[in-house]
C-alpha cells in the first residue's frame, strides 16, 4: 500500500473560490520514505483573502508570477501520485477533508479528470482523525500532534514543513497501529 502525504497552501479556505498555491507530497509504504516532491500553482484571479494568505504563507505576488499554470502543474501533480495511492493528510473532516476537496475542485476544474482523481487517491485519511483515536488530545491541529509524537514543525503553514510533520507523525502512528489504520482504510 502506498500513501500519499500531502499538504497545500491556498489563498483562502473556500473551496471553489480560492485556489491552491503550494502543494508538497511525500509517498511512503507507511514506514518507509519512498520520494517527495513540490508544486507551485499561479493562481488564476486574486480573491478577497490574497494579502492575508500570501502573509500567512509568505509568498509574495511576485514570486507566484514564476510558479507553473495550474494546468501544467496539476497534471504533474497527478503524473507524480501513483494509482491507488491513500491520500494522508492532517486536516478536520467537514464534509470532505480540506486539501482532499481543493484538490478534487482544482483537478475537475482546470484538468475535467475527476476519474483521474479517484484514480490517484483512492482513499483518504487524516492524522488529525487518528489522532482523535490515538491519543487523548484536547487540541488536534498540526502543532498540538507535533509536539505530542516529538515531531519538529519548523516553519508552519509552509506546505513542505507541513508535509514533513504531517509524514512523521503518521509513520509513527502507523508504525504503533498499522492494523487499525489498514482496517479502516478498508472499511471504505
Amino acid at each position: 500500500m502506498i500513501f500519499s502525504v500531502v499538504d497545500i497552501e491556498t489563498t483562502g479556505l473556500q473551496n471553489g473560490y480560492d485556489e491552491i498555491l503550494t502543494a508538497h507530497i511525500i509517498l511512503t509504504d507507511g514506514m518507509n520514505f519512498i520520494d517527495e516532491k513540490s508544486f507551485n500553482f499561479k493562481p488564476k484571479r486574486i480573491t478577497n483573502n490574497y494579502h492575508k494568505s500570501y502573509e500567512i504563507h509568505d509568498i509574495t505576488i511576485q514570486q507566484t508570477r514564476g510558479f507553473t499554470d495550474k494546468e501544467v502543474g496539476l497534471s504533474n501533480l497527478l503524473a507524480f501520485v501513483p494509482d491507488n495511492s491513500v491520500m494522508v493528510c492532517h486536516a478536520k473532516k467537514v464534509g470532505h477533508y480540506f486539501d482532499y476537496s481543493f484538490l478534487f475542485m482544482e483537478i475537475e476544474l482546470y484538468l475535467d479528470k475527476r476519474l483521474d482523481f479517484y484514480k490517484k487517491f483512492n482513499h483518504c485519511i487524516s492524522t488529525h482523525t487518528l489522532s482523535k483515536k490515538f491519543t487523548k488530545l484536547k487540541k488536534r491541529d498540526l502543532k498540538s500532534v507535533s509536539e505530542y509524537y516529538g515531531v519538529v514543525l519548523d516553519n508552519h503553514h509552509n506546505a513542505k514543513s507541513d508535509t514533513h510533520a504531517c509524514y512523521e507523525i503518521f509513520k509513527k502512528m502507523y508504525k504503533e497501529n498499522r492494523n487499525e489504520i489498514e482496517e479502516r482504510i478498508n472499511i471504505f
